[in-house]
């Protein structure tokens, strides 16, 4: 395996980490937790508050098992990436409306990040995904198509 595709396929793990981690922290605690969360970005609330904390969590943990396991990344990259920009939505909209939200609460209650670190984080999690688009594809990794 060339050198490129061996850091394609870290990047690969490592960006499927990020979602599995993040979507089982949410899920190892009553969805109510995550509920909140998403009602202090003042977008959504109540009935669609609630299914999107129920759905948001099993959406990164299987599509982060899927890219770390290399299943039908195709699909895992394109829904997490989707799922990516939304976050990055989402959070510059809170940031621009100055609301008052001390951490995202985006990695349930295993790590604390501003809204500002945690635009950050997403717009370099966008980059990588944007880095494995280009160059992942043609990279025949295992679990990736190839390139079209």
């Amino acid at each position: 395996m060339k050198k490129t595709s061996v850091l394609l396929l870290v990047l690969r793990i490592l960006l499927g980490a990020v979602f599995l981690v993040s979507g089982f922290q949410k899920l190892t605690v009553p969805a109510e937790n995550f509920q909140a969360v998403i009602e202090k970005f003042e977008i959504v609330r109540g009935p669609a508050a609630m299914v999107m904390s129920h759905i948001i969590p099993w959406c990164e943990f299987v599509l982060g098992a899927f890219l770390v396991l290399g299943f039908w990344t195709d699909l895992a990259f394109a829904s997490l990436w989707f799922l990516n920009f939304f976050l990055i939505g989402v959070v510059l909209s809170a940031i621009l409306r100055k609301l008052p939200i001390e951490e995202c609460g985006c990695f349930g209650q295993a790590l604390s990040l501003s809204l500002p670190k945690i635009f950050v984080v997403d717009l370099a999690l966008s980059a990588l995904f944007l880095v494995f688009f280009f160059f992942g594809r043609s990279a025949g990794l295992p679990g990736q198509a190839p390139g079209r």
